[in-house]
């Protein structure tokens, strides 16, 4: 690769029009591009792998024991024996009591090296508790001394009137 870069002449290549310094970095990032693409292609990442990128704690051990507890589970349905469904429960709860553990530690070490972070300690704390943004929409109607209210200045006055009591 470092070979393919040093091969390019980069003065012919960048001499071309010298009044649009877009245009030069254009051919510049199309030229190296092109070399970078050729030895180091952009690997495209499955459901499963983007998932289990999202959770740093599951370590490839825990991967196979889930893939071990599906598996079960497949032989359950198909099969319908209690025998199986048994093996599915018990396989099920100790990956679940695995992978807290396993989320448990990654987070006492997460918070333990950015001690003296406090961005970094604010941003696991919220990776632990999931805010949605969700959470903050206003009821669209309330139902007050048996009648409905749908105006949005009626339903805070409503509870505006039950804070005050």
């Amino acid at each position: 690769m470092i070979n393919e870069v040093q091969s390019v002449d980069w003065n012919e290549l960048l001499s071309q029009d010298t009044s649009n310094p877009t245009a030069l970095f254009d051919l510049f990032y199309d030229a190296l591009s092109s070399i970078v693409d050729k030895h180091i292609p952009i690997k495209q990442l499955s459901k499963r792998e983007l998932n289990f990128q999202s959770k740093p704690w599951v370590t490839s051990g825990i991967s196979q024991s889930i893939r071990v507890k599906n598996k079960l589970y497949k032989k359950y349905i198909k099969t319908k024996s209690p025998y199986y469904h048994s093996r599915f429960k018990f396989y099920r709860n100790k990956v679940n009591h695995l992978i807290r553990i396993s989320k448990r530690q990654y987070y006492n070490d997460y918070f333990i090296k950015n001690m003296k972070d406090t961005k970094l300690i604010w941003k696991g704390i919220k990776q632990i508790i999931i805010l949605n943004s969700n959470c903050n929409q206003s009821p669209t109607k309330i139902i007050d001394n048996n009648s409905e209210i749908t105006d949005t200045k009626s339903i805070a006055n409503a509870f505006a009137s039950i804070l005050l009591i």
